[in-house]
């Protein structure tokens, strides 16, 4: 998993921005395009509930990137400038956190 304090430090992004998400069980837009986007970061806190997101189109739990309870997903060598759009296992995650910056 990887360090976010570290991570962010060395982002490159001028404004990182922290909002929680609640994720359901059917697919949702989680971040709407932006074309200055370059700093992207997903973080699961639930203790059981899986999400799934995917770039541009409806995420699914067969076509999306998992994200494990706990785990944090950083896009490090391609930031997405489209939606991303998420689903999750459970029906209603609270403890979902999007970090996204601009510079």
């Amino acid at each position: 998993m990887a360090d976010v304090p570290n991570i962010l430090d060395n982002a490159g992004a001028s404004d990182i921005a922290f909002s929680a998400i609640t994720v359901t069980n059917a697919s949702q837009s989680f971040s709407a395009a932006n074309s200055k986007r370059n700093y992207l970061g997903i973080q699961n806190n639930h203790v059981t509930g899986i999400i799934y997101f995917k770039p541009v189109s409806a995420a699914t739990e067969t076509n999306g990137v998992r994200i494990r309870p706990g785990e944090f997903y950083l896009f490090e060598t391609y930031v997405p400038k489209g939606s991303i759009n998420i689903i999750g296992s459970i029906a209603s995650n609270t403890l979902v956190i999007l970090a996204e910056g601009t510079g």
